[in-house]
């Protein structure tokens, strides 16, 4: 995607497989800000370089994961094109955010940083979540290699989005293969 058209849609969820016979499609989805699952008439979906636009007919909350019909979507093999593609709001929508709050998007490019050691060890470069965790790929500076880490308070300390760094604590080094 085009860094103007990145910086105007921010992901919020991913498509995860097809749900049911009439082209349902299972999503983790993250509201943030003013958002609701009601508020939804419409998702954009990542497809090749582009988002197309997807018209909402019905979405459902189930479990963790919320259930989404999109309209031209009617089948459980249309629903399985859309398996693993990102979903994105137009940020507008999204309206301000909370204190410590942030967009995923606003991660990648931070400057991360050992605070055991107090160096700056690379950058992250994408943000990926797989079933029941998100990652960070960090690309390590002085080894040239990028590794994933999970996102969690245990190995991720403040993000500071000002002095564009994201801190590391101790255990981190252990993800390195």
């Amino acid at each position: 995607m085009n860094e103007k058209k990145k910086l105007e849609l921010i992901s919020v969820g991913l498509l995860r497989g097809a749900f049911a016979l009439k082209g349902e499609i299972k999503a983790s989805l993250d509201l943030i800000g003013n958002l609701t699952l009601n508020s939804l008439k419409n998702l954009k979906v990542q497809i090749g370089d582009f988002p197309t636009e997807f018209i909402i007919e019905n979405i459902y909350p189930q479990g963790k994961l919320v259930i989404i019909k999109f309209s031209g979507i009617n089948s459980p093999e249309e629903a399985t094109k859309l398996n693993n593609q990102n979903i994105y709001l137009p940020k507008s929508l999204i309206g301000e955010l909370e204190e410590n709050e942030f967009f995923i998007e606003e991660l990648i490019n931070l400057e991360v940083y050992d605070s055991m050691n107090q160096i700056v060890v690379g950058k992250v470069k994408a943000f990926k979540e797989i079933p029941n965790n998100s990652l960070l790929e960090i690309f390590l500076t002085d080894e040239n290699k990028t590794f994933l880490l999970p996102f969690q308070e245990t190995f991720v300390g403040e993000i500071n989005l000002k002095t564009q760094k994201l801190e590391l604590k101790s255990g981190w080094e252990n993800f390195i293969i």
